[in-house]
């Protein structure tokens, strides 16, 4: 099943449902692919989904991006260099994540370098989720950042 993400999440399980009916057009291996920014649903999802397919020899795996840099936002960020800065500063690998951080993910899960892979969440978000709250701030008052002017934290 290839979709969009506007088909929904619950769209997509009820067309793998469809499919599961059908059991010999489901191949060994498959990835399904999912976005969410709720971590915690997502991964509880996932290993739901695993547990469901497990039998079939279905890989499941997600990729949870971070803010991410497109075409569609672009001018977006162009206009609010501020908030552009605060992203980059934060992260740290230094920069905001750009679609091409996220296909190149899903590249690799589409691909036969991931069939042993399953049942993971794959964040692509240079790093962020890796700081607490309180290592972000000092990380960035470190850095220089006025966080005075991006409101009150």
């Amino acid at each position: 099943y290839k979709g969009s993400m506007k088909d929904g999440y619950e769209n997509a399980l009820l067309k793998l449902a469809e499919l599961l009916e059908e059991k010999e057009k489901i191949p060994k291996s498959v990835n399904l692919i999912g976005f969410c920014p709720d971590d915690f649903k997502v991964e509880a999802d996932i290993k739901e989904i695993k547990r469901l397919l497990n039998d079939l020899g279905i890989r499941v795996n997600a990729v949870a991006p971070a803010i991410t840099l497109k075409p569609e936002n672009m001018s977006y960020y162009n206009n609010n260099k501020d908030l552009m800065e605060l992203f980059s500063t934060a992260i740290p690998l230094g920069r905001m994540c750009k679609a091409d951080d996220v296909c190149n993910v899903i590249d690799f899960l589409l691909s036969e370098q991931s069939s042993f892979v399953t049942g993971q969440v794959i964040t692509v978000d240079g790093g962020l989720s890796l700081l607490t709250p309180e290592v972000l701030l000092r990380n960035m008052r470190r850095k220089g950042k006025n966080m005075q002017k991006y409101g009150k934290i």
